[in-house]
């Protein structure tokens, strides 16, 4: 997936990761000071949403159609990332132990699947 340089600010890759974590931190600073800046913060919120979608859809990038970049809609995207793995919008967890290790592996729980 490339960027154009006005998606990117002309610095490289965009950090879609670290814009999502921003707009967080503003919608919390918005929600600290009271109600009246609760549509701002809903908004950040909405921002940080779209900037996850984004960073998910780069982890697809080859099977992403390239049509699909031209509208860059996060609801399309999502619809996209969905008919290509119908996953794309779960978490998921990943636990590493030594195979001959005898004890639980860390954050185990009963519904782990290995």
């Amino acid at each position: 997936m490339t960027f154009s340089r006005q998606e990117t600010g002309g610095r490289g890759k965009v950090n879609y990761r670290h814009e999502a974590h921003q707009a967080l931190n503003r919608a919390r600073e918005a929600l600290e000071d009271d109600d009246t800046r609760l549509k701002y913060a809903a908004l950040e919120l909405r921002m940080a949403m779209e900037s996850l979608t984004y960073d998910r859809a780069r982890a697809y990038k080859d099977e992403f159609p390239p049509e699909e970049y031209e509208t860059w809609q996060p609801l399309k995207v999502m619809a996209v990332l969905l008919e290509i793995d119908a996953t794309a919008d779960k978490d998921s967890t990943l636990i590493i132990r030594r195979w001959r290790d005898p004890g639980p592996a860390i954050g185990q729980n009963d519904n782990a699947r290995y």
